[in-house]
């Protein structure tokens, strides 16, 4: 089988939690024998397998001249195209025009107002949108929340939407052998700098944790525009000097940070999945998560984590302090969550899923 995946966000190393179930898909694929082209739509070239066709040129979407994505990828006659998010609908649409079977996966939808495009860009990407889900032949939701949503608003997606989880490397992520790498008193972060992910919310989930817990330590992993804010407001609560800034990284060093905090932290506002919850929960990390989203459907509050209401820092803290203060909870915590993620969250499985859904639709199409 030989697909055809356009996405904006990679690798893991600079993009985050996009990046990361790109590569795995695709490395899964591969070793399952399937043929299988990255179409990278960011702004620079990738050194990997991968054809760069960058999507915009500074803000303006770019469009392609007929043939120009034949060329790029040597005339191969793809089985299925799989466009991740909406910018790869325009840039892919000279094979799915010609009949390639479509399938558009829904990572963050659109209609969830997450405040990061201007009122025109943001107006345009939801009729492009709107035109990947009317086109698609086959649309996959990252989860049930994102299902109902797409649904709800686009009552023509009910009866070709498809919920399939993320996965992760439940053997890569996983608890240490050494039980005391995990720190007692360390506070991790590692998500995008936005407001989505709640990343504004941290500095006063800290001082709350900090006014209980004066030798704790946090560290956060990642980047975004919010950062320059959020370091101006740690110096003004006097925490600068107990938090350790790390840029994201290669999949070992943030398995090393899962495996020595003593809790992670996802205070997102709006999550239409939560891969950094399902990694943490294999490596043991005891989770505090927002009751948002996907992180409603992963985390069994009080079994797997704790759930906090979203947007509400002491709340948050609370949940953190609870995890410190109990470390007989902490430890039924961790098991149950590294046994939750081999169960329903283990890659393989639901990777297998796409691949299914993929194969469903390509059926005796043309496979070099």
């Amino acid at each position: 089988m030989l697909v055809a995946h356009f996405s904006n966000e990679y690798p893991p190393e600079t993009t985050g939690g996009l990046g990361t179930y790109m590569e795995a898909l695709i490395t899964h694929q591969r070793d399952q024998g399937d043929d299988v082209d990255l179409f990278y739509l960011g702004p620079s070239p990738l050194r990997t397998r991968s054809v760069h066709l960058p999507a915009f040129d500074g803000d303006q979407l770019r469009t392609y001249a007929s043939g120009e994505l034949a060329r790029r990828s040597g005339g191969r006659r793809y089985d299925v195209v799989v466009c991740h998010d909406w910018p790869g609908i325009v840039v892919s649409q000279e094979l799915w025009k010609q009949g390639v079977p479509l399938v558009y996966t829904c990572h963050l939808p659109l209609t969830w107002d997450i405040g990061e495009f201007d009122d025109v860009s943001c107006a345009f990407s939801r009729e492009m949108e709107f035109s990947a889900l009317a086109h698609a032949d086959a649309v996959v939701a990252v989860s049930a929340s994102v299902a109902g949503d797409l649904t709800t608003r686009f009552p023509f997606t009910a009866g070709k939407t498809h919920v399939i989880h993320h996965g992760t490397d439940a053997d890569f992520f996983r608890p240490p052998a050494d039980p005391s790498v995990r720190e007692p008193e360390t506070v991790a972060y590692i998500g995008r700098f936005y407001e989505q992910k709640g990343f504004d919310l941290l500095p006063e989930i800290f001082a709350a944790v900090r006014a209980v817990r004066p030798g704790i330590r946090f560290e956060i992993m990642g980047v975004g525009e919010l950062e320059a804010p959020v370091r101006r407001r740690l110096r003004e609560l006097d925490l600068q000097d107990r938090v350790t800034w790390h840029p994201f990284s290669a999949l070992d060093t943030v398995r090393a940070l899962y495996r020595r905090a003593s809790v992670v932290l996802m205070p997102s506002r709006l999550e239409p999945f939560g891969l950094v919850a399902i990694e943490a929960m294999a490596c043991g990390a005891p989770l505090v998560a927002a009751d948002t989203g996907g992180l409603g459907e992963i985390v069994r509050d009080g079994e797997t984590g704790l759930l906090a209401t979203p947007g509400d820092a002491v709340a948050a803290a609370e949940c953190v302090l609870r995890l410190l203060a109990e470390p007989r909870l902490a430890a039924r915590i961790s098991t149950a969550a590294r046994a939750a993620v081999v169960r329903d969250f283990d890659q393989s499985l639901n990777y297998d899923r796409s691949r299914d859904l993929y194969k469903r639709l390509a059926g005796d199409g043309p496979s070099t």
